[in-house]
């Protein structure tokens, strides 16, 4: 009966050992699964940091565009005033300030364009720090 009982404890230690072996092998391969998805959600998180920054400067680009044809609208626009504040003296004052009211509103929206890229550029300060800080 002894024997039978010393033959149950060996067995019983030798899947008690093997149970901590498998244990330890299931760690190990749970470590190295989450480094491995770690590292893909890096990498992941590096692509759609790039393609942001693409489409900001793709969006930059095109707002620059838009700017620049509306700055060259707005030009042509005021030499043909200018060519008929020439010809015709009288009204001067009345196109003078709806000149200066065109003016005010390209101004203001020039500042809105420039107070957009600033936050954009904010933003995009604050996500790099926030991606440091997390890496």
């Amino acid at each position: 009966m002894e024997k039978i009982l010393e033959t149950i404890l060996e067995e019983i230690k030798g899947i008690k050992e093997e149970v901590r072996n498998e244990m330890q092998e299931m760690k190990t391969e749970l470590r190295e699964e989450m480094q491995e998805m770690k590292t893909e959600l890096r990498e992941e998180m590096q692509e759609v940091k790039t393609e942001l920054r693409a489409e900001m400067d793709e969006r930059f680009t095109q707002q620059s565009k838009e700017i620049g044809e509306e700055l060259s609208n707005v030009v042509i626009f005021l030499e043909k005033r200018d060519n008929e504040l020439k010809e015709l003296i009288t009204g001067s004052i009345k196109i003078q300030t709806e000149i200066l009211k065109e003016l005010e509103i390209n101004r203001a929206e020039h500042e809105s364009y420039n107070t957009r890229l600033h936050k954009i550029e904010l933003t995009q300060a604050f996500m790099e720090e926030k991606l440091l800080k997390s890496s």
